[in-house]
């Protein structure tokens, strides 16, 4: 079994697309992962907790004050509980085996 992957999106107000974004994490065949959403969005909030409670595995983190992007960023660290990370924009779709075909480069390497 491959490692606990944390899958880091850093957001600041997201467009429509950002549930395509999602789906495209959710449902990828590799299943050890997380995924850590820390959202900047202060004075305009997109997303309230019962959004991302119906998915398994989700983290979504609201900050209080802004960030800015990489202080954004350290904050979803902070919340990555995997042996190994992937960031990803907000804005992005993930291929459907992108996990799973980096985790077959990665153990092609440590051999």
């Amino acid at each position: 079994m491959y490692p606990k992957l944390s899958v880091i999106v850093p957001i600041y107000h997201p467009e429509s697309f950002f549930d395509a974004t999602i789906q495209s994490i959710l449902t990828q065949d590799f299943d050890n992962f997380e995924v850590i959403i820390s959202d900047d969005s202060v004075n305009k909030h997109t997303f309230t907790a019962d959004y991302f409670r119906e998915f398994e595995n989700v983290i979504w983190v609201r900050n209080n004050n802004k960030r800015g992007i990489f202080s954004n960023l350290n904050n979803a660290l902070n919340f990555a509980s995997g042996e190994f990370i992937q960031i990803f924009c907000q804005d992005d779709i993930m291929h459907n085996h992108f996990l799973s075909n980096q985790f077959g480069l990665i153990a092609n390497t440590e051999k």
